[in-house]
């Protein structure tokens, strides 16, 4: 059931999405929708928060959306916002990599 649960949350068929909401959810299809979707982000966010990755640890937030300046969640030089407080040399992130050069 889970299979058939996220193929239908990544598939943009209707019919698909309806048949697990219909089981789940009170309200109207869109409210049935968004809530499903935001539940399933929040158990990801959740699993990956944390986890290792090639010797690194995995982040997780919430976007606050589009505001100008802030492009798509960037620091200003391009890279992750975090990434621009960091002091100590990393060759496994390339953008200290092009910054030292």
């Amino acid at each position: 059931m889970l299979g058939g649960l996220l193929k239908a949350l990544s598939s943009d068929s209707y019919v698909e999405l309806s048949e697990y909401q219909d089981q789940q959810f009170q309200g109207d299809n869109e409210e049935q929708e968004k809530l499903l979707k935001k539940s399933y982000v929040q158990t990801a966010m959740r699993y990956i928060n944390g986890t290792r990755l090639n010797d690194r640890i995995i982040w997780t937030d919430w976007d606050a959306g589009f505001q100008e300046g802030r492009q798509y969640g960037r620091g200003w030089s391009g890279s992750q916002v975090q990434d621009e407080y960091w002091e100590d040399y990393d060759a496994g992130r390339l953008w200290k990599l092009a910054q030292k050069q």
